[in-house]
């Protein structure tokens, strides 16, 4: 099961369905299955936080900072740091390797005025969103040259993002109380909400379909 993971929610294919489950409350800890046992990252916002190893043997700190996501690709396992405070953004984007039984983090990607939010892998490419002011828009990160590809500008100002998935030639991207359905080919996108038409901002850029409950999707709250 593909899953993308955000602070107040996550998205995840189900039996090829795009799904939807959202929480209540800021969730700071998540878990993730890796070749090195099971990862869990935790985020405290401006206070810092860590990303963990568990096994059997009890967990051990592999780095400190602010981690949200973890994932692997041809054989790597990457984590993904970022923290938006005021007016400063930066993420960044390690490989973790164990070398001697011990965790070692190497920074392949490192910014000071983007973020990095909703972080979805598939074959060779991170996708994610900027929300930062300089560098808003729908981005790819090629894990196999480090090179980084600038999709869609401006896709949606207001949105704050929790996560990204892709399936087929679809990005969809989720936050506040709409999900974004992205065309690859087209550049064209929907906007589903559960939002009155008078409460929508009309900086949103698209075009909308307003119902009851997002089309096509299982909202679990």
């Amino acid at each position: 099961m593909q899953v993308s993971i955000g602070n107040n929610s996550y998205l995840f294919q189900d039996n090829g369905e795009i799904k939807i489950k959202t929480f209540n409350n800021f969730i700071a800890v998540n878990k993730f299955e890796t070749k090195y046992g099971l990862m869990i990252t935790e985020d405290r916002g401006e206070w810092g936080g860590s990303l963990y190893n568990v096994t059997e043997n009890g967990a051990e700190e592999v780095a400190y900072g602010n981690f949200q996501h973890v994932f692997e690709y041809n054989n790597k396992v990457y984590a993904i740091s970022s923290l938006s405070h005021l007016t400063s953004h930066w993420s960044s984007l390690h490989e973790i390797r164990k070398f001697d039984d011990e965790f070692v983090k190497i920074t392949i990607f490192r910014t000071e005025d983007m973020t990095i939010s909703g972080g979805f892998c598939e074959e060779n490419y991170l996708y994610f969103y900027s929300n930062s002011f300089d560098y808003n828009g729908l981005y790819r990160f090629n894990l196999d040259n480090n090179e980084l590809e600038l999709i869609h500008k401006d896709l949606c100002w207001m949105i704050s993002v929790n996560s990204l998935l892709k399936k087929d030639n679809f990005i969809y991207i989720h936050g506040n109380y709409n999900l974004i359905k992205y065309d690859l080919n087209s550049k064209e996108m929907e906007i589903f909400t559960t939002l009155e038409e008078n409460q929508l901002n009309t900086l949103y850029l698209g075009r909308f379909k307003l119902t009851e409950f997002w089309d096509r999707l299982f909202l679990e709250k």
